[in-house]
């Protein structure tokens, strides 16, 4: 029987998830630049300035990033877990925020703000779920 019931639980959650989520906009085309006049044959050519190489910080700060992606992967690995794990696992959110469900009569759809990341909730009868996370 519980089998059922979190088989269904799931289903609903992958069924709310789709629902509620949100379109892509469209990317807008950007015209391409008509090419420059030519220079005249007396004007000296303009020097262009060496470019420096851009670093990325995440290459420099990798250890965060690693424990951040590390931390997500926990966090999808307690999918359809109660959110007292979590909160086990990772601690309270830094804010929480509770709407009334699209799919589930009676229910309600958190969004659990974590500092790099966010975990979607679904609450049914004082039970709240976790059911994904970005």
């Amino acid at each position: 029987m519980k089998k059922i019931i979190a088989l269904a639980l799931a289903l609903i959650l992958c069924l709310a998830l789709a629902a509620c989520g949100q379109a892509e906009p469209e990317p807008q085309e950007t015209p391409t630049p008509e090419p420059a006049e030519a220079v005249s044959a007396t004007a000296p050519p303009a020097e262009e300035p060496a470019e420096e190489p851009v670093e990325d910080p995440a290459e420099e700060s990798g250890g965060e990033s690693d424990a951040l992606a590390a931390t997500v992967e926990l966090v999808r690995s307690l999918i359809g877990q109660p959110v007292q794990e979590l909160y086990d696992a990772v601690g309270q959110p830094l804010s929480s925020d509770y709407a009334s469900s699209c799919l589930v009569s009676g229910g309600e759809d958190g969004i659990l703000t974590y500092d790099g990341f966010t975990v979607h909730t679904l609450r049914v009868d004082g039970e709240e779920t976790v059911y994904d996370v970005e």
